[in-house]
């Protein structure tokens, strides 16, 4: 699949009606498109109720080629590789309007930070520094990167509450945090949401007038 064009087939060689004309942003038709398919059982039979959504473009990112040169890859038991978006680009993925997305973000910092911890460069400390989700941990991260967490505060004003270790109130701006990150990706996806909307309707209308047309000539 490439930007734009969607060409799928199902199991019986019947290819499912889909729009691949681009929106603005690149990705309803994709994603609708992909719903559609894999909400429908006849073409897979088993996987009824599967759903894979796909999109062409997350809010805030660079280009697929950017994030595919800094691919994650991970080998599995029988020797085959899998390409992942790096840690760095899943935990700004998972900066959704959705709760159950942050636990995952502190998770996967937390996890980070104790694999490679022993080993820190620049790009990691940055990465520790401005996207940790735990206040005890930020005051560890600023009492043992003093330099790096003063060149970032204009980045996260939040580090000089873990600097003076006021617990309280770094807490305070953790969850303030997540509240602006959170109304920032409601608004990015607004408008997406009502051009999906759209979409569908055209789809009922369309599929609607056939049926009409269908009974109209006995065909």
């Amino acid at each position: 699949m490439t930007a734009g064009t969607i060409r799928v087939t199902g199991t019986d060689g019947h290819r499912p009606p889909l729009h691949p004309q681009e929106s603005p942003r690149r990705h309803p038709s994709t994603l609708c498109a992909l719903r559609w398919l894999f909400h429908n059982s006849s073409y897979w039979g088993d996987a009824k109720g599967l759903r894979i959504d796909v999109m062409t473009c997350l809010r805030d990112f660079p280009p697929f080629e950017a994030l595919w040169n800094r691919r994650a890859t991970v080998v599995d038991e029988d020797g085959t590789e899998v390409s992942l978006l790096s840690v760095e680009d899943l935990v700004k993925a998972k900066k959704t309007q959705r709760g159950k997305d942050w636990p995952m973000i502190g998770a996967l910092v937390e996890g980070h930070y104790k694999a490679t911890g022993n080993s820190p460069n620049p790009d990691r400390i940055r990465f520790w520094l401005t996207e940790t989700r735990t206040p005890e941990r930020l005051l560890d991260l600023v009492s043992r990167f003093a330099g790096e967490s003063h060149a970032l505060l204009p980045r996260r004003p939040l580090l000089g509450l873990a600097m003076v270790g006021d617990l309280p109130r770094l807490r305070e701006a953790l969850d303030a945090e997540v509240r602006a990150e959170q109304e920032k990706d409601r608004t990015y996806w607004q408008p997406l949401k009502r051009e999906m909307e759209a979409f569908r309707r055209a789809e009922r209308e369309e599929e609607e007038q056939a049926g009409h047309r269908k009974a109209e000539t006995g065909t």
